[in-house]
Formats: C-alpha cells, structure tokens, sequence
C-alpha cells in the first residue's frame, strides 16, 4: 500500500482504461458493472413507479390550469402510467436478463413524449407544461447509476423533440417565452449531467478503494497465515512492510493504540512513548468520538463484521484537524481480539474537494450574475425613471415625498445586489494595486458612523506601520462593509463592534489551515461582535452563497460568500472563531506585498463644465419601451429635443433623414437585431464626431475597452439617474466645443 500511486485523476470513468491498482484491471471492471447491473435494476425499477404513479397523480393540476383538456389528458397520463408499470413487471423478472438501462430508457422517452404530447396541446412555446421535462430529466439522470454520455444522448434526444414539436406545432409560437424557457431547461439538464457525473466518477473510485482495502486485508491474512510457520522470517517481513508504509497502520486493543508504525507518529505528530497505550479515544475529535465508540461496540458484538472505510477527524498538535480514511480490520493479536487500523491522510484531498466546490459556485454564480444583470438592470432603471417622474413633479414638502425616497433606496438595494453577484462571481473589473488595509478600515468606519443607529458602537484597533497587501481597494472596503453588516445583524439590540489590525506571520501549518499558498508576513484583519454566536453545527457552510440564517428580508445569503471569494483572490485567508453565548470573532489574513506603489494614484473625477443643454436633439435607442418613454419625458423636461428609436436598425434609419446629425445619441448596449455595437459603428462611419453614450448595465472590461476603442464617448451604468446622463452630455458637449476651439 505504501508505495501505490494516488487513485485520483488516473483514468476517465466513462472508457475505462486500466488502472494502476492491485489485481487485474479487466476483472475489476467487471466486478464495477455487475455491482452497478444489481444497483441500475432497482433504481430502474423506483424509477418505473415513479412514473407509473406520479404521472397520472399530476393529472389533478388539469383540472386547474387546463379543465378543457382534462379528459384528453388524462388518457396519455392513464397509458404512460400502464406503460411504466409494465415495464417495472418486465424489469422484475430477473431470470429474462433483460438490460435494465433499456427498460428505464423507454420508461423515460414514455413520460417524456407524453410531457411533450401536453405541451403542444397546450400552446408548444407558451405552456408551463415545459417544467414537467426537468422532472424526467432530473430522474432520469440522477437515479440510474451509468456513464453520463448514455444519460446525456438520450437527453439531447427528447429534448430535441420537445423543441421541434413546440416550435413547429405552435400556431402563434411565442419565441421571447420558449427562449426564457429553454434556458432554463438547458442551464437545469447541465446542472443534473455535472451531478451525475460527480456521482458516477465517486461511485467508481469508492468501489477501487474497496477493491485495494479488499486486497489488502487478504494479503494481511495471508501474511498473518504465514506468522505461524515461521514467526522469525514473517515477523520481519511485516516489520519492513509496516514500518515503510505511507499509511499509519496500528494495532488497536482493548481501546488503546499498540504497535505504531512510523507514519503513525507522524500523522498524530507525538512521540512514540505518547502514542503508544494511549487511548485512541484521546486522538479522535469530539465530534466523531460517537461513531468511533459505536464501530468498537458493533465489532465486538461481531468480531467477523467487516466494517465500511471510515473517515475520521484526528486532533494534531498544531491545533489543526486530520481528515483520515481508517479501514479496521478484525484480527488476533497476542492471543486475544484486536483490530488492525489502516489510517490514510486525506486532508489534502478534502480540502482541494471544497476548493474545487467553492470553484464551481463560483463559476455557477459568475454565469449566473452575467446573465441576469442587463435585463435585472432594464426592470430597475424603468423602476428608477418612474419614481424620478414623480419626484419631479411633486413639491418638496409633499408628505408622500418621504416614500419616494424609500423606494429610491429600495432601488439601489436591487442594484446593490446585482452588483454584489458580479463581484461574487468575478464579473467586475478589478484594480489590483498595494492597499493599506488601515485606510480602507477608516473609510467604511467614517461612512457607517453616519448610518449606523446611535446603539451600536465601532471600536477601532488599528495597529499603525503595517504592511500594503495586494487587493481591489473597492472589494476590499465590501469585504470590511459585509462583515460590519452581519456583525451588527448578530446584535440586533445594539452593542460593541470591535474591528482591530496587526502585523501577523504566517507559519506553513497556519496556511495549511487557512488555504493560503504563501506563508511569512501578512496583515490580520480582525472583527469581533458579542452577538449569540454561530452553532458548531453550520460553521462549515457559512460561505456557502445563499446560505443565511436570517429571514428573506433581512439578508440575501451573500455576504459571507463575497467576503471569502474576495479573500481568496488575493490570496489571503479566514477563520471564524465562535461559541454560541459567546459571540463571533473573524480573522482575516493577507499576505504583505513586496510591489511598489503605482506613481499615478487614484484619479479624481473630471469637473464637468457646465454647459447650456436647452435645445440640443439627441437621439435615444433603447429596446424596452418603457424606458424609451421615461428618457423622452426626462430629458424633455430639461429642455433637450428628444427622438427615440427601437432598435438599431430604426435608429440608422432616423439619422438617414434628418438633414443634420443629432448633438449626441444615448444607445443601449443588449437589443434585439443588430445590437448595440454593430450600430455604434454603422453612426460613427456615418457621423465619426458623433458622441455616443452607451447605456447598460454590466459590462465585460475587455468589451468596454474594445467600444472605447471605436469611438464610444461614455458610458452610463444601469440603473442611473437621469442626471448622470446629463452630466455624461455636458461633459461630451464640453470635449466638443474645447475641440472646436482649438
């Protein structure tokens, strides 16, 4: 066992090529598809019920959403229901050996083409019905236990039928509605085939890693055999064995550990003489000491019991928790019963596992914000004009005056959010320069001082001559503005919120534990609140995004998740500290840098020049109506001469009629046809002194560059004040008038 190679990353689950474990290969494979043959015919066989009894149970929804085709039907549901259940019958009859993966497959493409029949009856592009094929897709995938390329082939399939027959069948197809739709569709079937997949690909290594523990435990009885003819030769034989293995493997009798090996003392880091006869109780963490007493007592209820590959947490010295993969094998030792405990570090693996978890949300929530900003943004900005409207035209002492202004705020919370799931999932623009930590603490502090209520109290320890880190000094004040956030939500009646900084030194076992890749100087950013304290029991998944213990309106769940996405972007760390009663305690780590300072600091906003606007035409493009409707009216009301158009397309149209080109255009990025980029460039080709302002909400770095490159004067961020575009036209008109009179 110890000089076997890692098992992970050495074959691709779906071909199965041979493995570098002991045994041959071929017939492990075979071993896998007939435990799988056993597992795929029962879940084939749930699945079928499923099927057979779900289907015509949804029938009741009919008579809600559609009573008019009840009876209609409620016959394609009665036949799958009979289709299902005569395939589970079929599939029960195991002296047939029939391929189960087939039978499921028809049950599938049964309640599939029966879901599809539906959603044409009811409007193909427009029903509802389409949610009823993630619930097949969703069985279908993540019940039957094979390689994802057969799931996902069949899945393609009908779902290719489903949209030929939605769209082909709908006579007034609503194709906004089908794509809306089908994204969904799309986004949940990746979802489901990356599950299935993770779950095959765990199924597979956990049945090699009992196939190797099974060799093993043979090869020790064989070994154990052979002690009795000859005690001298044997005994050395397994000392070598033993004692240069890259697992620790102990004796345990009576509760005590006995006879370590080498790697046993280096895994628990004590000395010989404080291992051995210890208690192998005293090693185990707390929370798994249950299950370890429990696994003593069912052995020695049943000495014969091979028990299941245990994981296990061990204390260290350092304070640091090991993550063990134990096998406990039952065995004679010195006349009497003891076990044999083959313990392998897995401390590494298990944290590359949530890394790589924390990686995927991460890359499912970037997807995520990218794609709900711009239209998230158009329903905001709509909001945003309505309420600057009425806020224009009502009197400043009007008492509904003080709603508006709540509905404001409310307004940019939604901006706020959207926001922070692009920062979440790296879609923003980040500029990355030394930053004193010291000054981003001072500045969120001045700002909360003002907002906070007068109960709450900010005591700051603010250690001076630190080291700069390396970070986004905008993220960076998010981060500090999260944590005093859920800090002050940890103490609703009010308190202390103490917030320190100091120089610290990062030592490789304290990175190990805080999943830093650099160790030596850092800046420990600290945050302390006497709230009740978070339970043992979620510590572990308080990043998670989304995960909250508070109610919907009080938080969003994202908080903590931004906090350790930023944090690990610049290579820094976290640990919370906390005891229910006691309160919470965050310590946060950032590697000090070694890079200078850019010479440029950070540039102040040009003064915009004031400039008369009364009379200027501009031309505005935006593809919602209703915004075209709130720009035309707003900027009107300033004294602007305002023509809207659409699309692209009609706003090419326009200029080609009038005798003089507009004094600016206000063009929205994300629309149907041409789109906004490609019409930038069609005005300027026409008009190349033109200033086009382009209006949206998030924007790709590299995008903005590339506009900038053709000729954009400026860009406003959704959802905006009609203001900003204001002043975005007088600061265009300024550059304009200063280029014609030099």
């Amino acid at each position: 066992m110890g000089n076997k190679r890692p098992l992970a990353g050495l074959w691709p689950i779906e071909k199965g090529p041979a493995i570098p474990v002991l045994g041959d290969s071929k017939a492990l494979l075979k071993g896998f598809g007939e435990e799988i043959k056993a597992l795929l015919r029962f879940r084939v066989n749930v699945v079928l019920i499923m099927g057979g009894t779900l289907v015509p149970l949804f029938g009741i929804l009919e008579a809600l959403l559609f009573p008019a085709l009840f009876e209609k039907f409620i016959v394609y549901r009665i036949l799958t229901a009979i289709f299902c259940w005569v395939l589970y019958l079929v599939n029960r009859q195991k002296r047939w050996e029939l391929n189960s993966f087939v039978l499921g497959t028809l049950g599938f493409y049964g309640v599939g083409l029966c879901i599809v029949a539906m959603i044409v009856d009811t409007g193909g592009t427009r029903t509802p019905y389409y949610a009823g094929l993630n619930l097949v897709f969703l069985t279908y995938c993540v019940v039957l236990p094979v390689p994802v390329k057969r799931l996902a082939l069949h899945c393609l399939i009908l779902y290719a039928i489903y949209a030929a027959s939605a769209i082909a069948l709908d006579p007034h197809p609503s194709l906004n509605t089908f794509f809306a739709n089908n994204l969904f569709i799309l986004g949940t079937l990746a979802i489901i085939l990356v599950a299935a997949h993770i779950d095959h690909t765990h199924r597979w290594r956990q049945y090699v890693l009992r196939h190797e523990l099974a060799q093993t435990r043979a090869k020790l009885e064989e070994y154990s055999r052979k002690l009795e003819s000859s005690v001298e030769e044997t005994e050395a034989k397994y000392r070598h064995l033993v004692e240069n293995a890259n697992d620790a493997i102990f004796i345990c009798q009576e509760g005590r550990i006995r006879f370590p090996n080498p790697r046993t003392l280096t895994l628990l880091g004590r000395p010989l003489e404080e291992i051995e006869e210890s208690l192998l109780l005293e090693h185990v963490a707390s929370e798994d000491q249950d299950s370890v007493m429990q696994l003593l007592e069912t052995l020695e209820l049943n000495p014969r019991e091979a028990p299941p590959l245990t994981t296990l947490r061990f204390h260290h010295p350092s304070g640091r928790l090991i993550w063990v993969d134990m096998n406990v094998v039952p065995m004679e030792w010195q006349q009497r019963s003891a076990l044999l405990c083959i313990a392998r570090d897995v401390t590494g693996k298990r944290q590359m596992e949530q890394e790589l978890v924390q990686l995927q949300k991460l890359e499912a929530i970037g997807t995520l914000a990218g794609g709900i900003a711009h239209d998230f943004n158009n329903i905001l900005q709509m909001i945003h004009g309505y309420l600057q409207i009425l806020s224009k035209n009502m009197e400043a002492d009007h008492p509904n005056r003080v709603f508006l202004q709540k509905l404001f705020q409310t307004v940019d919370r939604g901006a706020n959010l959207t926001r922070q799931l692009l920062i979440y999932g790296r879609k923003t623009e980040e500029k990355v320069s030394p930053v004193d930590i010291n000054t981003a603490v001072v500045r969120v502090c001045e700002m909360l001082d003002r907002v906070l209520p007068k109960m709450y109290r900010l005591d700051l320890r603010l250690e001076s001559h630190l080291g700069k880190i390396s970070a986004d000094a905008n993220q960076l004040e998010q981060v500090v503005m999260n944590l005093v956030m859920n800090a002050r939500d940890a103490m609703p009646e009010g308190g202390t919120i103490t917030i320190e900084t100091a120089a610290a030194q990062v030592d490789p076992v304290q990175a190990q534990k805080l999943g830093m890749l650099r160790t030596g100087p850092a800046v420990r950013f600290s945050i302390v609140d006497m709230g009740p304290g978070i339970p043992q029991e979620i510590q572990d998944r308080i990043y998670e995004p989304f995960f909250t213990t508070k109610t919907p309106d009080k938080g969003t769940g994202l908080g903590l998740a931004i906090v350790y996405s930023v944090i690990k972007r610049f290579g820094g760390g976290i640990v919370c500290n906390s005891e229910p009663g006691r309160g919470t305690r965050f310590d946060l780590y950032f590697p000090v840098t070694t890079s200078e300072p850019s010479v440029l600091g950070p540039q102040e906003e040009e003064g915009v020049t004031q400039v008369h606007l009364t009379g200027l035409r501009i031309l505005l493009v935006d593809d919602e109506p209703h915004l075209l409707e709130i720009g035309q009216n707003l900027l009107e009301s300033y004294g602007l001469d305002v023509q809207t158009a659409s699309d692209g397309e009609a706003a090419l149209s326009l200029l080609s009629t009038m005798t003089t080109p507009p004094d600016g255009v206000i063009l929205d990025l994300n629309m149907p046809g041409m789109g906004g980029a490609r019409c930038l460039e069609e005005i300027l080709k026409r008009h190349p002194d033109l200033p086009v302002i382009i209006a949206t909400g998030y924007l790709d770095p590299e995008k903005r560059e590339e506009l900038l490159a053709k000729g954009a004067a400026d860009f406003v961020e959704k959802p905006f004040r009609f203001e900003r575009i204001l002043k975005a036209l007088q600061k265009t008109r300024s550059c304009s008038l200063s280029e014609h009179a030099s």
